[in-house]
């Protein structure tokens, strides 16, 4: 991922391009959706959540129409996008049941996810009842 965020960049330089040059309509409401939990993702979450190529969300922030901001984690850079500037550019291109239908495949991963985890918690504890059990019959025998 990190080569293709520095090739992102090093194509952004090259076109003399800037934040400066992304025309903010509400600062106020920008700054806040920058700090604001839940208010980005990283252009990685963007492809996995709404379905979107790396190449169109580098297309729409080279055409002024995603904000985005560069972090590092572990040494690795990723870009930060504006979550509700995602969801208006996918349904711009690509309708708003698109993006409804997107909405519910994620919840509905993150549905089966949490059923998984909690299955693996219950034979976990039921592999520790059976042995507490074992345990109070080999006592209660002697």
């Amino acid at each position: 991922m990190s080569r293709t965020v520095n090739y992102f960049l090093a194509n952004m330089k090259d076109a003399n391009f800037s934040l400066t040059s992304i025309k903010i309509r509400n600062c106020n409401m920008i700054k806040g959706e920058w700090t604001q939990k839940g208010g980005t993702l990283s252009d990685k979450s963007a492809t996995k959540e709404f379905g979107i190529s790396k190449e169109e969300i580098f297309q729409a922030v080279r055409d002024g129409k995603l904000q985005y901001r560069v972090n590092h984690i572990h040494g690795n850079p990723y870009i930060r996008l504006l979550r509700k500037e995602v969801e208006l550019f996918v349904t711009e291109k690509y309708g708003q049941d698109y993006l409804e239908q997107q909405s519910l495949n994620n919840e509905l991963s993150q549905v089966n996810s949490k059923l998984r985890s909690l299955k693996r918690e219950m034979n976990k504890y039921e592999k520790r009842k059976v042995q507490l059990m074992e345990i109070i019959n080999t006592k209660s025998k002697a």
